[in-house]
């Protein structure tokens, strides 16, 4: 028998791989079933993940009301921290009802992702279209005329969290932004400084890494690249966003370390939940850890 305490977080997991996994999976399901040239025989399929869509919206909605009902102060560092008010429904028969329809869900999409491999359907991991060039932490070219800006970057990064003027601070690391106009040479600033500090003999981080914000920001694919830093290696495909949460946490734990963030659009869709959930592995990081972010203005 789980205690009330495990029952809830085993929900809040459910939730949270609901709202950021399952139900944008679900959605592009929908429309990749519904452009293949074998529509007709996955209309039986459409229908049910149309249904399940449906029931995701539905339980999301509910999260959404109980939400506003309760008043609650919470960990804005949590990794449940827009789901932590959410009330469970007192009625046993309600909560098992819930959790049916979570596991529910998360079957109908690891069924529906076996037709990707068979019929050739896009996956919901293929990359967009998109105008924006993905950025890597090398400057393309030699960088000349900017070595005392990046020395000043360099100097923010190693000021001690609680004295220093970066914009925004937890436990374990800090954030410091780099904005301008467009073409301004903030990516390239954030580049040299990586360069440099890759350079040094001896480390002041144990560990750089550089995730690129794409106006299609997804962070599970986010993570990913995180993973491929941090081990040397391609990520595994989880079913959980937790399980990918976790390992990072474990292995980035008691390490320095240095995330440069670039091009960091204010975005409402994914401003903050999904930039917030972004760091949450850098919360068993040292102390001294520093999150590096260019943005426009």
């Amino acid at each position: 028998m789980l205690s009330q305490h495990q029952s809830r977080k085993q929900v809040l997991v459910k939730l949270e791989n609901l709202q950021i996994f399952l139900h944008p999976k679900l959605l592009i399901l929908i429309e990749a079933a519904q452009l293949s040239p074998h529509r007709h025989v996955l209309e039986p399929w459409i229908k049910k993940l149309k249904l399940a869509s449906k029931e995701a919206e539905n339980v999301l909605a509910s999260v959404e009301s109980s939400k506003h009902e309760t008043e609650e102060e919470v960990d804005s560092h949590s990794p449940y921290s827009e789901l932590l008010n959410f009330k469970l429904p007192k009625d046993s028969s309600d909560k098992k009802n819930l959790m049916k329809s979570l596991e529910n869900l998360e079957d109908i999409v690891n069924e529906a992702m076996t037709f990707v491999g068979l019929l050739n359907l896009p996956s919901s991991r293929n990359p967009k279209p998109t105008q924006f060039r993905e950025t890597i932490s090398s400057p393309s070219s030699k960088v000349i005329g900017r070595d005392k800006d990046r020395d000043d970057i360099v100097k923010l990064l190693r000021e001690d969290i609680t004295t220093g003027s970066s914009s925004y601070t937890c436990n374990s690391y800090s954030v410091i932004g780099i904005w301008g106009l467009g073409g301004s040479g903030k990516t390239t600033l954030a580049q040299y400084v990586c360069e440099y500090e890759k350079s040094l003999q001896e480390k002041y981080f144990n560990l750089v890494i550089w995730a690129y914000f794409s106006p299609d920001f997804d962070i599970y694919d986010s993570w990913k690249k995180i993973w491929g830093f941090v081990f040397k290696e391609a990520c595994p495909d989880f079913i959980y966003l937790e399980e990918i949460q976790s390992k990072l946490e474990e292995q980035l734990r008691g390490k320095r370390i240095l995330l440069v963030l670039d091009n960091a659009w204010y975005d409402k869709r994914v401003s903050v939940l999904n930039v917030q959930q972004l760091f949450i592995p850098l919360r068993s990081a040292k102390s001294g850890s520093k999150i590096l972010v260019t943005t426009r203005i």
